[in-house]
C-alpha cells in the first residue's frame, strides 16, 4: 500500500485548524502546500483500515481498500506540488523534486527494511529465507511489486508464509509513479504554457489503467490487477485530476456559508446557487465517505468487484471526500479527530513496521490469539512507528542532521550494501529451516503405518515428479529431503497460488514437460482448491460444483491423470485434509471435501492409480490444529491460516507421503490392486474405465518376473 509517502511534504507551515478558512492557493512557493489536518485524519483513518485488515481479515475484509485512499490522496498531493511549482516559477525542478521525495521516504524504508531482515533470520522459515535477497533487492529498488508478479504472489496470503517484504508492493506503485509525474511534469514546464498539457498526460494515464485492468480482468488474472503499475495508476491519476481541477484548497464559491448575504449574494430572496454548490460538495463527500467504509467491511479482496469497477470506484469516491474536507465543513471536522490525526502523521512508519511485526508476534511465539494478540501487535506497531517518526524521520525532514552530499552518498552505498548482504547472506539459512528433525512420538501416533517397513519393490524407485499448488510446494523441503534419505530423487513443478484453471490450464503443458524432462517412475498430483476462483459465473461456495470452474477443474484433473499415465508413471493423487481457513483463501472447505471425493472417482476409474493420504491429519475427518503424539503431548501440526502446515506437520506428511508412495510402487509390481475399480457405467463422467500398462521396468533388471513386464492391466 502506498502508505503516506507524501505526508507534510511541502508543508513547513504551522498546522491550521480546518475550521478557520483555508489560505488561497500557494503562490511563488515552490510547491509547499497548506497543512489540512483533515488530511491527515484520512491517512489515519486509511492505515487503520489496512493494518486491522491484516492482523483481523475477517473483521474488515475490505480494509485493504486504504490502499486505494493512499495513491488517489498521493496523486493528489503531488501534482499540486509540482502544478503549484510550475505556476509560480514556470518551471520544475525535477531533481529537487526527487530529492524530497528520497529525504521523505528513504530512511524510513531503509530502516523497514532492515527489521524485515532481523525478523525474517530469527523468525522466517526456509521459504522466507530463501527468497529474502530478491525481495530486499526489489524493494529497494522499488520494483517490488513487479518481483512478486512474477513470483505468483497473492495479495494476503503466500501460502503460509508471505514476504516480510510483500508490503513494499504499494511503495513501489507510488515511487514509479512519481518517476513518470516528476519527468512528465519537467517536460511539460520546458514546452507547454497551458494546464491543456496536464490534462493530457492525466487523460494518457487513465486510458493506459482502462485498458490494462479492462485486459487482466477479462483473462481473470486478479493478482495481476491487483499489483500492477499500470492497472492501479487510475487512483493516482483520480487525485491528480481533482488537483487539476480546484487546486489545494477548495474554490470559495464553493467555500461560502449558505446564510445571510453569501446565501443570496444579489438580495432576490432567492438562496444563490453557490450555496447549493458547498451542500453537494459537503454530501457527496459524506456519501463517498460512508460508501467507502460501508465497503471496508463488506467487499473482500476475492470479491470480482475488485477488478470489475471496483478500485476506480473507491477512487472516484476519495475524490469526493478529498474535495469536501479541503473547505470547512462538518466531513472535515469530523476527521480532524485528534487520535485520527496522530495516527496519520505516524501512518507511514505504521505501515513499514506493522507488517514485519505481524510475522513476529504470532501466537505460536506468544501464545496469545484474538484481541490479546491484536493489542500486542498493536502496541508494538505504535512503539516502532513513534520511534521511527521521532528520532529518526522528523529530525532528518527538518534538518537537525547535517546532510551534505559527501556524508548521504557514502551513507547510502554503505546502507544499501548492508541491507543487501544481510538479505542475500539469510538465503544460507534456508537449509537449516527447511526440514525438521523426525519426529517418532508424532509420527508413531498419527501414522504408525508411515513408519512401518515397506516391502522392497522388484523395481528400485529413483524418480518421483509432484504436480502442485502451495500445499505441496510449502512442504517440499522437507518431502524432498526425506525422499532423498531413502534414494529417491523428487522435482516439484505447478506452484503456490496455481491450479488447473491458472493461465487457462498450463498446468497441462507443465506436467508434459516435467515428464519429459525428469522422466519420473511416479508422478504425484495434488490440487486441493484454488484460493478463491473469482471468476464471477456463481456463488463460489454453495454452487460451485455446478459451476462452469468445477467443470473445467474437474474436465483438466482427469486429462493430467491420463498424460501421467500415458507416460508410463504410476499415478497418485494427494488427497488433501480437512481445512478452516481464516478467510484469506476464500470459504474453500468445502471445496476441499469435493475435490477429494471427486479425485477418489477418478482413481477408481484408472485401474493402477492411486493416492497419498494425508487424512490422518485430520483425525475422524475432524479439523484440529493440534495432535497428540504417543507421550500424550500436543504438538502444533496446522498453521494459523488453517489450511497449510507447521514445520512439525510438514514432516508427517512427508514420512506419509514417502510410505504411500514406496507401497503404491511395490504393490503395483506384485499385482496388488491399489486401489478399487468402479464399473463402467459410473465412470461415464470421466472417460469410462481406462487401463494402464504397468510402469516401465528395465530389461536390465533381471529379477523381475517376466509375468510382471507383461502384464497390460495391473490393476484389473
Amino acid at each position: 500500500m502506498s502508505m503516506p509517502s507524501v505526508i507534510d511534504e511541502g508543508t513547513r507551515s504551522a498546522p491550521q485548524d480546518v475550521a478557520a478558512d483555508p489560505p488561497p492557493r500557494p503562490a511563488g512557493t515552490g510547491g509547499h502546500l497548506p497543512r489540512n489536518r483533515a488530511l491527515d485524519g484520512l491517512r489515519g483513518l486509511a492505515v487503520l483500515a489496512v493494518v486491522v485488515y491484516h492482523f483481523e481479515p475477517e473483521l474488515v475484509p475490505g480494509g485493504y481498500l486504504g490502499v486505494s485512499i493512499f495513491f488517489t490522496l498521493s496523486g493528489f498531493l503531488i501534482t499540486n506540488l509540482l502544478v503549484s511549482e510550475w505556476t509560480a516559477t514556470s518551471s520544475i525542478d525535477a531533481r529537487r523534486f526527487w530529492a524530497r521525495r528520497a529525504k521523505r521516504l528513504l530512511p524510513a524504508a531503509f530502516a523497514g527494511i532492515a527489521v524485515a531482515i532481523a525478523i525474517t533470520i530469527v523468525a522466517g522459515d526456509g521459504h522466507q529465507l530463501r527468497t529474502l535477497g530478491g525481495d530486499v533487492t526489489s524493494a529497494l529498488a522499488y520494483v517490488a511489486n513487479w518481483h512478486f508478479i512474477a513470483q505468483g504472489q497473492e495479495y494476503g496470503a503466500s501460502f503460509e508464509s508471505p514476504s516480510l517484504l510483500l508490503h513494499f508492493w504499494s511503495l513501489a506503485i507510488e515511487e514509479q509513479f512519481y518517476l513518470v509525474l516528476g519527468t512528465a511534469a519537467w517536460l511539460i514546464a520546458r514546452r507547454a504554457r497551458r494546464k491543456r498539457a496536464w490534462w493530457i498526460l492525466t487523460g494518457a494515464i487513465v486510458a493506459l489503467s482502462v485498458v490494462s485492468t479492462v485486459w487482466f480482468s477479462w483473462n481473470d488474472d486478479i493478482d495481476r490487477v491487483y499489483f500492477g503499475t499500470d492497472t492501479r495508476s487510475f487512483e493516482l491519476a483520480a487525485g491528480m485530476a481533482l488537483a487539476l481541477a480546484v487546486g489545494a484548497t477548495l474554490p470559495s464559491r464553493l467555500r461560502r456559508r449558505h446564510a445571510d448575504a453569501d446565501a443570496d449574494p444579489d438580495g432576490d430572496g432567492e438562496p444563490d446557487s453557490t450555496g447549493h454548490s458547498r451542500l453537494l460538495v459537503t454530501v457527496l463527500g459524506a456519501v463517498g465517505l460512508t460508501a467507502l467504509v460501508v465497503a471496508m467491511f463488506t467487499v473482500d479482496d476475492r470479491s470480482i468487484l475488485l477488478v470489475r469497477g471496483g478500485l476506480p470506484l473507491a477512487a472516484a469516491l476519495t475524490a469526493t471526500v478529498l474535495l469536501s474536507i479541503l473547505g470547512r465543513g462538518p466531513l472535515a471536522r469530523a476527521l480532524s479527530w485528534p487520535p485520527l490525526v496522530g495516527l496519520g502523521l505516524i501512518s507511514y512508519g505504521v505501515y513499514l513496521y506493522h507488517w514485519p511485526l505481524m510475522g513476529l508476534i504470532d501466537t505460536d511465539r506468544t501464545g496469545l490469539e484474538g484481541f490479546g494478540l491484536f493489542a500486542a501487535r498493536a502496541a508494538a506497531t505504535l512503539t516502532l512507528a513513534l520511534a521511527s517518526y521521532w528520532l529518526l524521520e522528523q529530525p532528518i525532514r527538518q534538518g537537525r542532521w547535517k546532510l551534505t552530499p559527501w556524508r548521504v552518498a557514502p551513507a547510502l552505498v554503505v546502507t544499501i550494501s548492508a541491507l543487501l548482504v544481510g538479505g542475500f547472506w539469510a538465503n544460507s539459512l534456508a537449509a537449516s529451516r527447511d526440514v525438521v528433525a523426525e519426529q517418532p512420538d508424532l509420527l508413531e501416533a498419527v501414522a504408525p503405518e508411515a513408519a512401518a517397513p515397506v516391502p522392497g519393490p522388484l523395481v528400485p524407485l529413483e524418480r518421483v515428479l509432484f504436480l502442485g499448488d502451495s500445499l505441496v510446494h510449502q512442504g517440499f523441503p522437507t518431502i524432498e529431503q526425506v525422499l532423498a534419505d531413502s534414494g529417491i530423487a523428487s522435482m516439484a513443478i505447478g506452484g503456490p497460488g496455481e491450479n488447473f484453471l491458472t493461465d487457462d490450464g498450463a498446468w497441462l503443458d507443465d506436467l508434459r514437460q516435467g515428464i519429459e524432462a525428469f522422466d519420473p517412475d511416479v508422478v504425484v498430483l495434488e490440487a486441493c482448491c484454488g484460493s478463491d476462483l473469482r471468476r464471477g459465473n456463481s456463488d463460489p461456495v454453495t454452487d460451485w460444483p455446478a459451476t462452469e470452474d468445477a467443470a473445467l477443474w474437474t474436465q483438466r484433473a482427469v486429462a493430467a491423470t491420463d498424460i501421467a499415465r500415458e507416460a508410463g508413471a504410476l499415478t497418485l493423487w494427494i488427497l488433501a485434509p480437512d481445512a478452516a481457513t481464516n478467510g484469506f483463501y476464500g470459504p474453500i472447505e468445502d471445496r476441499v471435501r469435493y475435490l477429494r471425493d471427486f479425485y477418489r472417482h477418478v482413481v477408481e476409474c484408472r485401474p493402477g492409480s492411486g493416492f497419498v493420504d494425508w487424512g490422518p491429519m485430520t483425525p475422524d475427518g475432524v479439523f484440529t490444529r493440534t495432535l497428540p503424539d504417543a507421550t500424550g503431548a500436543e504438538v502444533e501440526v496446522r498453521s494459523a491460516d488453517g489450511l497449510h502446515f507447521t514445520p512439525q506437520g510438514e514432516r508427517i506428511l512427508a514420512e506419509i507421503t514417502r510410505n504411500d508412495v514406496q507401497t503404491a510402487w511395490a504393490e503395483i509390481q506384485r499385482d496388488v490392486p491399489i486401489a478399487a475399480t468402479a464399473s463402467a457405467d459410473a465412470c461415464a463422467d470421466v472417460g469410462g474405465v481406462v487401463t494402464q500398462p504397468p510402469p516401465v521396468v528395465p530389461p536390465s533388471v533381471l529379477s523381475v518376473p517376466a509375468t510382471v513386464r507383461a502384464t497390460a492391466d495391473v490393476g484389473g
